[in-house]
């Protein structure tokens, strides 16, 4: 059960120095900076404030990476308890607590603390706008299972119809594939500048062994994200 929730919490992408909140509306990219009275606070890049938002209303929250938070518990909610929280998905969190994996639904949570503090805000964000330091293909593929590495820009609808394919096709592969994906700006983005992106958006796929299977830079199709996945998943090499 832990492993198969891991594998889920992959496979919901990944955007390189940034906090995601799936709502009903769209996607927005920021930092998550709490929970209290089931209602979930998130500050976009773009926005001048912290925003609150209902939890029955989101659909998920991917994490750039885990955050040490205090937990209170509504059983409990003067008690705090010290977790590592790594996301939100179909109304629970995820934490880990004293070495174990915890999912747990919103309405059982009356608080989650975690300060956001302004210089974090503005520094995080502009690692965001610049690609992050950190930003590695090759740190993110996945050996034992298929990855696709999706270099994503926000201002083709396509790339988020076909990021969504992917994301779906890799949930259903049950534990046989992971998506991962790469905000790219536009083709001036250090980041299209380091792989000599051409084109946007591009898929490249990778095998378990970690080879690359096949990049879809231009001109393709959703039926050939299917066969890429498929292919890349059967391939030994």
């Amino acid at each position: 059960m832990k492993k198969t929730l891991f594998l889920l919490l992959v496979s919901l992408s990944i955007v390189v120095s940034a906090d995601v909140l799936h709502i009903r509306s769209g996607m927005l990219e920021g930092v998550f900076s709490g929970y209290n009275k089931f209602r979930l606070q998130f500050q976009a890049w773009d926005g001048n404030k912290v925003e609150i938002y209902e939890a029955s209303k989101v659909n998920k929250l991917t994490l750039d990476k885990p955050l040490k938070v205090q937990v209170f518990l509504t059983r409990a909610p003067k008690k705090p308890i010290s977790a590592m929280l790594k996301g939100y998905y179909n109304m629970k969190f995820t934490f880990e607590m004293e070495g174990d994996e915890k999912v747990i639904h919103y309405n059982q949570i009356s608080k989650i603390e975690y300060n956001v503090s302004i210089g974090e805000f503005m520094k995080r964000r502009d690692e965001a706008k610049n690609g992050g330091p950190k930003t590695s293909v090759k740190d993110m593929i996945e050996e034992g299972m298929a990855t696709i590495i999706h270099f994503h820009c926000d201002d083709g609808p396509a790339s988020q119809r076909q990021g969504n394919l992917c994301e779906r096709l890799c949930k259903e592969s049950r534990g046989k594939a992971v998506y991962k994906r790469i905000v790219v700006q536009d083709l001036n983005d250090p980041i299209a500048k380091r792989y000599k992106l051409q084109s946007l958006p591009q898929f490249w796929f990778f095998t378990p062994k970690k080879a690359v299977f096949v990049k879809l830079s231009d001109r393709f199709t959703e039926e050939d994200i299917e066969n890429a996945l498929k292919g890349s998943i059967r391939s030994q090499k």
